[in-house]
């Protein structure tokens, strides 16, 4: 096993990186992040960043695939 590199989980994506993984286009992610309630997953800010948290986009994609 050498030069094994391990590397730690993401913890969040941006938000191409999430409109990828739900499979909507960002512009539809940015729209849902404007709508009162929140349509999408709740994203979160790191500094002035948006990033989408891994834990809410797959407690997002269960609810919905739920349906």
């Amino acid at each position: 096993m050498p030069n094994e590199t391990k590397t730690a989980p993401k913890l969040a994506l941006r938000e191409r990186e999430a409109a990828e993984a739900i499979g909507v286009s960002v512009k539809t992610l940015r729209n849902w992040r404007y709508m009162t309630p929140i349509k999408g997953p709740r994203p979160s800010r790191v500094g002035r960043a948006v990033v989408y948290p891994v834990a809410e986009i797959e407690r997002y994609l269960a609810e919905h695939m739920a349906r």
